[in-house]
This record gives structure tokens, C-alpha cells and sequence, in this order.
């Protein structure tokens, strides 16, 4: 074998650290990123960060100014002044709104609370005994049968019968009144009655507002509308404003102090281009879905983020980059601005847009009589009246995804409401779909 020396000419792209920051950076959510800057700033003299009063602890009445009402958390902060009295009652409650789980439910346990937010134990349960007053009944409960409590008290049905009930949540699964009864001590007829109330409550009830874990804090982008243009801005409630800290004059650095300083500012420009690259991608985003922000998610227009990619002359990793996690505060509430991209409901790639589709279908199913509930194929003809021209089995799949039942269980429910004198509500959990 010989061994020789040639001359070769390519191309190739190199990743340079500055790159890789920009890219970790441009993927990180926004708490990430927070958590990252802090722990950048106490390693480097240089790195300065300036936290918005909100973020470093306001005071109590200084809640955060949401655009919209219908996300959780922005629903909860809105009721937290009708539910507590000014000062330290409404500081300890941030600290049970930031502990709340997209279900409504408490994720944190209240003596973990309490410690977090500086109070003792007593205090943390008059506070958490006026947050379970908010509407809808169930929010900030710690368990199931304290969800199904709250909102049996608000319903004026917690009779001592449906209380031993609620105590039996493994014989409610089973939905046999004869063994309910048995069970509890009461007639078969109560527990009947009590099991078709425990039917028609919500065992999350925080989820109607959305059906995205990453909407249950304040959102990363609010858009407003001014002179009937539409704008949009990164919500800096949370995120602090990234300085460098100045060496001064005529001052000569050591090695270390030099690359110290080289790091600050590359991660000063990796956060600044973040927030650009940002802010160009959801403008153009609700460019394309004008119609969502006028009229709401019925209007959603099919849009792939290849699409939006292809536009902004961008790689489509780039838009997937940018959009996860992020979170969007428009005139009809809070959402995940990915659910913002939605494909065509025809396997063409033509008609309107899955989630325009979803919407209708949850609002035909809500408005119908429920006695003599509309099919599958009955929807599908709605539809098309309507210029959207959709297969049966489409309506079956978006129904189901929406997670309603067929028709004939539909009747079939309202019928045993009826022999059991109860309400059916309507719409079941279509609420709050996209």
C-alpha cells in the first residue's frame, strides 16, 4: 500500500459556538431560557439581567394584565379580587395560581405552598378556601373527590347521601347504584340520582379553557388591535432585559475576563435574535390567519409550517423551533400558536382546515335538539349546505376527536336524564376545543 498527499477542494458547513448558542437559545421555552440567563449571570461578571417588577415579586395588586379571558390562568387572575381581600391574602395566592394544573387541579401539596410563598399553614387554607369559591366550581382542588365536592355544594346537592357517594369513588367508576347503595347505606334510588349528578360534572374543570399544558402560565405573546391593524408583542412580564455590564476604559482584561466578556455578548445577540426571529415568524403567522383573529378558530385556513417556512425563506426547523411551546394571547383567548397550524380536512389537501371543521361540528352537536340528535350523515349535509364539503367518515373521525358520542348514545343519555328528572348539558367536551 501507498501512502500519498492530495489536495482536495469542498464544501462544508461548520457549526460555530456562536451558532449552537443561537440555535440551544432559539429552541429554549421561555422559562428555560430564564432559568438559563439566571444561572449565566451569577457565573459572569459581565452578564447584567434587569427583571420587570412583575417577575421580581410586585405587590399583591399588581396582577398581571392579560388581553384575554378565556385562558386558565388569565381567568383565574381576574377572579382572584373577587375572591380575597387586598394584600397578603391576594400575594399567597399567586403562589396557589402558579401550583394550578391544566386541570383545574392542585399540582403541588399546600404545605409546599405555604412554604413558598412565606406563610403557615392556616393562612394557606383561608386562602385556598376562597379560591375554591371561583367559578367554575372545582378549580383548586387537590383530589377528585374534592373537585366533584365543590361542584356538588355549587349545584346544592351535596346531601349527606351524595357525600358517602363521593367517598365511594371506586364504586362510582363501576356506575352500579346496587352496590352504591348497599355500599352506603342509602336507597337505590339516591344513589341513582346522585351517580346521573356525578355524570354531569366535571372532573376538570380547568380544561375547558384549553387542552395545552403550556397554557396554563402567562402567555409568551399577546396581540392587540389598533386602527384596525392587528400587532403583535412578546409579553416581557417575565422576561428579563439582558445587559452588559461595562469593563471600562483603558482597562486590560486577563484571559478569563476576556472570554467572560466574548460569552455576555454572544448571548445577548443570541437572545435578541431570538425574540426577532420570534416576533417575524407569528407576524407573518397571523398574516396568514387574519380571519382567526377577526372571527375566531372556525376560521382557521390550512398552513403548514413548510408553508410559512417556504414564505420567510427560513428552514422549516427553524418555524418548528421557534413555535414550541409558545403560547399566544389573541382576542379569543389563549393558545398554543402550533395549533395555529392546521392541515386541510380533504385528502386533496382542499377544503377548510381540521381544526375549522372540529369547531363546526362541536357547535352543530351543541345547538341540536337533544332528543332528536343529528347523525353523522345528518352533519355531513349541514355541512355541505354550509360550502363545506366533507365524507361522512371525516365527521365520525373529527366527532370522535372531540370526544362526543354517536347519536344514538346521545339520545340515549338525555333519555336517562329525562326518567332520572335531570338536565343533560350540551356540548359535552367539546368545550374549549380549538
Amino acid at each position: 500500500m501507498t501512502l500519498a498527499l492530495r489536495v482536495e477542494q469542498g464544501q462544508r458547513l461548520a457549526t460555530t459556538p456562536q451558532m449552537r448558542l443561537a440555535l440551544d437559545v432559539l429552541s429554549m421555552s421561555t422559562d428555560a431560557l430564564c432559568d438559563h440567563l439566571r444561572a449565566a449571570a451569577a457565573a459572569n461578571p459581565f452578564l447584567d439581567l434587569s427583571w420587570p417588577s412583575s417577575a421580581s415579586g410586585s405587590g399583591p395588586d399588581d396582577l398581571p394584565d392579560l388581553a384575554e379571558e378565556c385562558g386558565l390562568y388569565a381567568h383565574v387572575l381576574a377572579q382572584i379580587p373577587l375572591c380575597l381581600p387586598a394584600g397578603r391574602p391576594r400575594e399567597i395566592a399567586l403562589c396557589f395560581a402558579d401550583a394550578l394544573e391544566p386541570t383545574g387541579w392542585l399540582g403541588l401539596p399546600l404545605d409546599r405552598i405555604a412554604a413558598a410563598s412565606g406563610c403557615s399553614l392556616n393562612e394557606a387554607r383561608s386562602v385556598l378556601d376562597g379560591l375554591q369559591r371561583m367559578e367554575p366550581a372545582g378549580l383548586f382542588a387537590r383530589d377528585l373527590r374534592e373537585c366533584l365536592r365543590l361542584q356538588a355544594a355549587d349545584l346544592g346537592c351535596d346531601s349527606p347521601a351524595m357525600l358517602r357517594i363521593l367517598d365511594r369513588l371506586d364504586l362510582v367508576a363501576a356506575g352500579d347504584p346496587a352496590a352504591l347503595a348497599a355500599a352506603c347505606g342509602i336507597s337505590p334510588d339516591d344513589a341513582a340520582a346522585c351517580l346521573m349528578r356525578i355524570r354531569g360534572m366535571d372532573p376538570k374543570p380547568g380544561a375547558r379553557f384549553s387542552t395545552d399544558p403550556t397554557l396554563a402560565r402567562a402567555p409568551d405573546l399577546v396581540v392587540t388591535e389598533a386602527n384596525g391593524r392587528w400587532h403583535v408583542a412578546l409579553n416581557r412580564s417575565d422576561m428579563p432585559a439582558v445587559r452588559i455590564a461595562d469593563p471600562g476604559r483603558n482597562v486590560t482584561l486577563s484571559p478569563e475576563l476576556g472570554d467572560a466578556l466574548r460569552a455576555a455578548t454572544w448571548l445577548q445577540r443570541a437572545v435578541a435574535q431570538r425574540h426577532q426571529t420570534t416576533l417575524t415568524v407569528v407576524s407573518e403567522l397571523l398574516r396568514r390567519q387574519g380571519d382567526f383573529l377577526a372571527r375566531g378558530p372556525a376560521a382557521l385556513r390550512p398552513l403548514s409550517q413548510r408553508d410559512l417556512a417556504r414564505t420567510l425563506g427560513i428552514h422549516e426547523s427553524t418555524v418548528s423551533r421557534v413555535v414550541a411551546g409558545l403560547t399566544i394571547a389573541t382576542p379569543h383567548g389563549v393558545f398554543a400558536v402550533k395549533a395555529l397550524f392546521t392541515h386541510a380536512s380533504g385528502p386533496d389537501g382542499r377544503g377548510p382546515s381540521a381544526a375549522a371543521l372540529r369547531h363546526r361540528i362541536a357547535a352543530l352537536i351543541r345547538s341540536e335538539d337533544p332528543a332528536r340528535p343529528l347523525s353523522d350523515g345528518a352533519i355531513m349535509e349541514r355541512l355541505c349546505a354550509e360550502n363545506l364539503t366533507v365524507a361522512r367518515r371525516t365527521v365520525t373521525k373529527h366527532r370522535e376527536a372531540l370526544g362526543l358520542p354517536p347519536a344514538q348514545d346521545r339520545r340515549r343519555a338525555h333519555g336517562a336524564c329525562l326518567r332520572a328528572g335531570l338536565a343533560l348539558p350540551t356540548g359535552g367536551s367539546a368545550r374549549g376545543q380549538a
